[in-house]
């Protein structure tokens, strides 16, 4: 099952938890300020930005591999049951922490334009884009992490697996 409502609305309800079978969720452009997709654990791609989300609560999303919820007002988001995720985008929201070491598989990934002090990541990502800039670490060498990064970072700590960098 596929849910589409995009491209600037004004809706700001959303009840999809009567969807148990639903796959592919685009709710982006619109003005909700909760999405409850705790019953559709079909759930692998949710694309959510341009709302004004302030909590987002994707535990029960195991299937869980596209990942869009920027330029929201998110504070926390907690991805460490979303082992399957390839995708995160997480940009313009005022998330603080974010652990991403039980993501495995992420691909690609941007949390720029929050408010993160703390970035854990898993040493055996694979990643092809990152974007974290305009956060409130910097660091200027990521070791231990080899593909194409994008970064411009704003010290505080990232995390790889066990090991801490603090810049």
């Amino acid at each position: 099952m596929i849910i589409l409502i995009n491209n600037p609305n004004k809706i700001t309800s959303l009840d999809v938890s009567k969807s148990l079978a639903l796959q592919y969720l685009s709710c982006s452009k619109n003005l909700l300020e909760n999405l409850d997709v705790s019953k559709n654990t079909a759930l692998t791609y949710l694309f959510c930005n341009n709302n004004q989300l302030e909590t987002l609560d994707v535990s029960q999303n195991t299937a869980l591999y596209d990942l869009y919820c920027r330029n929201n007002q998110l504070k926390t988001l907690d991805v460490s049951e979303n082992t399957k995720l390839g995708r995160l985008y997480c940009s313009n929201n005022q998330i603080s922490v974010l652990d991403m070491t039980n993501l495995r598989n992420i691909m690609d990934f941007a949390c720029n334009d929050n408010e993160l002090s703390v970035l854990k990541l898993s040493t055996s990502t694979r990643f092809g884009d990152l974007n974290c800039q305009n956060n409130h670490f910097q660091l200027s060498d990521l070791y231990n992490l080899s593909q194409k990064w994008m970064y411009n970072y704003n010290p505080y700590d990232i995390v790889l697996g066990t090991q801490t960098l603090a810049g």
